[in-house]
């Protein structure tokens, strides 16, 4: 395999014909794992693709890892599809002058060229904004403390899906002094774009 670098819709490659795996991403800035471009060291399908450690998450695309036969004037096309998810959390009912901080715990940590996922992290995330991720393993579990006090623990009972933006509303409880989730919200998520298909929001 080989490590090309381009500008999206100017691209040529030169190949001799024959059979190739192909596969096309975006890389934006933090994104780690790859060899600089034009070498082929190290490069395999199961090639893990991650954020450093001082990084922030930021969307990338992954298109699917194919087999394609070219001629001299073949035309590779990518259909390229978001590799991370948007969480998105809103709480209401804190006391006033009271903060949380959230992590989401146990979401993968990388993802290879051949889009399979792998590894866990625990990622911190805006308790009233939107943060970028990568897709959890199963039902996603937040941890979450109250002014500096005792993490708790708070099952979401959705998966993060890339291409999802999955939107959670959260209450305080003033009785048992613990956050809920109210309701949840999954909707189709393309970075860049703010609109999508709303979806199962039970």
């Amino acid at each position: 395999m080989q490590n090309y670098s381009f500008v999206p819709g100017s691209g040529t490659l030169s190949l001799d014909p024959g059979t190739y795996r192909m596969v096309t991403l975006s890389v934006p800035a933090g994104l780690g794992g790859l060899p600089d471009a034009g070498t082929t060291a190290g490069i395999t399908p199961e090639l893990a693709l991650s954020f450093d450690a001082k990084a922030s998450i930021t969307p990338f695309s992954l298109s699917e890892l194919t087999e394609e036969t070219l001629s001299a004037a073949s035309v590779y096309t990518a259909t390229l599809l978001p590799a991370t998810s948007l969480l998105s959390l809103r709480v209401s009912g804190l006391p006033e002058g009271s903060s949380a901080e959230f992590t989401l715990l146990g979401m993968y940590a990388s993802v290879g060229l051949d889009g399979t996922y792998a590894g866990s992290l625990d990622y911190p995330v805006s308790a009233s904004g939107e943060t970028v991720c990568f897709p959890t393993p199963g039902a996603a579990t937040l941890s979450y403390s109250v002014d500096g006090g005792e993490p708790r623990s708070l099952p979401v009972g959705r998966t993060l899906e890339a291409g999802n933006r999955l939107t959670l509303e959260l209450a305080w409880g003033e009785e048992l002094r613990e956050i809920s989730v109210s309701g949840a919200t999954v909707m189709d998520w393309i970075p860049g774009n703010d609109t999508g298909e709303a979806g199962d929001a039970k």
